[in-house]
């Protein structure tokens, strides 16, 4: 049955019910919004979670925009006349069963009629193996827990906003026990599904987490790097146009001409660092980019990591209004001004003065 649903926007929250406000949220917009039916979203809740009317609005808005998510309860909600707040929303409760490929048809099914599909998970089913494979069949590009004890907090009660699933290891977890078996699932489900990203969050900040990769909860994410030594053209154009997304500004037409030695990337391309070699001592970093939806996911940190691997010896240069000095500054062994940039190395420093002019006298990549 199809109820009325009235569209408001979720109070507390930095949108607007007809705009949203920021260049990245329009993005996040545009692109769930193009996604096959079913793709968008599994939003998971536990029986224990008391929702409220506001909580119910933040549906709405998704509603409204013309989204709609795979609500999954977990144990035994009140899902009858008496729940009325659920009844404030258009859905449809699906019948749970261990099959996920008719599980998953179902729920295409209800949103063609432009219902929230309502999976109630009991609690003898193990959760994770079952989510995990619902995800990896639908290829669904997000999935939130919403959960009173959100985000999770580091030893000094601090909130962890992100947490990179390819550098988290069972001894971590252990020293950190909250949320431990979600945890170890998500370990588990890190390189399995590369294409979702995974949040903890409050229900008060559910909007704000569809719509962002920073959230205001705990995001996760397992970030796949891929060494190109000898990239191909096809490679090579995939990261020309990740760098000018990065950048905003368009390369000009003959930067690949030049003697590209490496390339490394995030699997999706979604970050990536281009290099040359000077000489057989020196690795000159030409570009290192992370698209502006990405950025604040710890994958520009992973993407250094792989490169500083690569040489004992590196050069690299930044404007001085540059927003990444205060980071190459934490990094490079060595840093001097010439003329209009700043000039940073690692490693021998007597290797690095002598091409100093050279990488200062380099002329600009873009138009």
């Amino acid at each position: 049955m199809l109820f009325g649903c009235r569209i408001l926007a979720p109070k507390g929250t930095i949108f607007n019910v007809n705009t949203l406000p920021t260049h990245e949220q329009a993005a996040y917009l545009a692109l769930y919004q193009k996604l096959p039916l079913g793709q968008f979203s599994v939003i998971e809740t536990d029986s224990s979670l008391v929702i409220s009317s506001d909580d119910v609005r933040q549906f709405q808005f998704l509603i409204q925009h013309r989204l709609f998510p795979i609500w999954m309860m977990i144990g035994t909600p009140p899902l009858g006349p008496d729940f009325n707040i659920i009844e404030e929303l258009p859905y449809q409760q699906i019948p749970f069963q261990s099959d996920v490929v008719t599980l998953y048809k179902d729920c295409i099914t209800a949103i063609k009629k432009a219902l929230i599909p309502i999976i109630v998970i009991p609690e003898s089913v193990n959760r994770y193996d079952f989510i995990g494979a619902f995800i990896a069949h639908g290829h669904i590009h997000k999935w939130i827990y919403v959960t009173d004890t959100a985000p999770l907090l580091d030893s000094h009660n601090t909130s962890i906003s992100f947490i990179n699933l390819s550098s988290l290891t069972q001894e971590s977890i252990h020293r950190d026990p909250s949320h431990y078996d979600r945890l170890l699932a998500y370990l588990d489900w890190g390189p399995r599904l590369p294409f979702c990203a995974m949040a903890l969050t409050r229900f008060d900040d559910l909007i704000k987490e569809v719509f962002t990769v920073k959230g205001s909860g705990t995001y996760f994410a397992y970030h796949m790097i891929d060494y190109f030594p000898s990239p191909s053209e096809d490679i090579l154009a995939k990261c020309v146009t990740t760098i000018e997304a990065s950048f905003g500004r368009s390369l000009c037409s003959d930067y690949l001409n030049q003697s590209i030695k490496g390339v490394i990337s995030q699997r999706d391309y979604q970050g990536c660092v281009v290099f040359l070699e000077l000489d057989s001592d020196l690795i000159y970093i030409d570009k290192f980019a992370v698209r502006p939806l990405f950025r604040g996911t710890g994958l520009g940190k992973r993407l250094w990591l792989d490169l500083i691997n690569q040489a004992t010896n590196l050069i690299w240069r930044a404007a001085p209004d540059n927003p990444m000095n205060a980071f190459y500054q934490s990094q490079a062994t060595f840093q001097v001004q010439q003329d209009n940039w700043i000039i940073y190395g690692i490693g021998d420093s007597d290797i690095i003065r002598k091409w100093i002019p050279k990488i200062a006298l380099k002329a600009s990549s873009f138009i």
